[in-house]
């Protein structure tokens, strides 16, 4: 088996991107560490991932739209919670909500579940097949999960795959 395929190389190359975003700066050092460590483990684990099927060049520009729009749902929803903990009469109504995902595949299921609990006031409590139970703070919360952009981004990338 070829270790160098068009795939291994991309995926080697997303993971050193990931890596030297994690460390925080951009250093000679930090990118050998990162290719050193993101091409052996891509060379050494025999298996073919999950991950690199949703590593290609159709979705080369989906991935770094999905991560903008995850981040900037976290800074609105940071702002959000911050206004119910700051405001003198707290307005929390903690619901828990079962909602069906139109994704198929189990990796962009877990993917969405993650992307919901980093957002500040919601949490993936329990995920049995295409079923997220989700903790919301507030009633509202619990309703703009029905016009989920994060979900609409991954039921793209899903489309481009399939």
């Amino acid at each position: 088996m070829n270790a160098f395929t068009k795939s291994n190389i991309m995926t080697g190359f997303a993971f050193c991107i990931f890596f030297v975003v994690l460390t925080e700066k951009i250093t000679l050092v930090n990118l050998i560490v990162g290719a050193l460590l993101s091409f052996g483990m891509v060379i050494f684990y025999k298996t073919p991932s999950t991950v690199q099927r949703y590593i290609n060049i159709k979705t080369l520009f989906k991935w770094p739209i999905f991560a903008a729009v995850l981040f900037f749902e976290v800074i609105k929803a940071n702002f959000q919670v911050a206004g119910i903990v700051l405001s003198p009469k707290i307005k929390v109504e903690p619901h828990i909500v079962t909602y069906k995902t139109t994704l198929k595949e189990p990796w962009l299921q877990t993917l969405l579940a993650n992307a919901i609990t980093l957002t500040p006031g919601t949490m993936t409590v329990t995920k049995v097949g295409q079923h997220l139970r989700i903790h919301c703070l507030n009633k509202a919360y619990a309703m703009g999960l029905e016009k989920m952009k994060l979900e609409a981004l991954l039921i793209d990338i899903e489309k481009v795959i399939s």
